[in-house]
């Protein structure tokens, strides 16, 4: 790509980059928290706490090949398979 002189600028690699948080994207990982809490408290079981890591150590490891796959996946299910015309 040629670049003009003097019309060069520097984009820091926050503003192209997805917000994480512990390897998966920030919505799942808080719908992930939350629900391991309400699991915990309403069943009083803690079967449900290695359970709630393993799959925040799966989506992280998805994330790594499509940081945006989870965003992709919510708008997939929310497609209908049928518009009428």
């Amino acid at each position: 790509m040629n670049s003009v002189p003097g019309f060069q600028i520097s984009v820091h690699s926050a503003l192209t980059k997805p917000i994480l948080m512990m390897g998966a994207s920030r919505s799942f990982t808080l719908l992930n928290a939350f629900t391991c809490l309400a699991l915990l408290f309403g069943f009083h079981s803690l079967i449900v706490i290695p359970v709630s890591i393993l799959i925040q150590i799966i989506a992280g490891q998805i994330t790594k090949k499509d940081p945006n796959g989870f965003e992709i996946l919510l708008r997939h299910i929310k497609q209908k398979n049928y518009y009428k015309v």
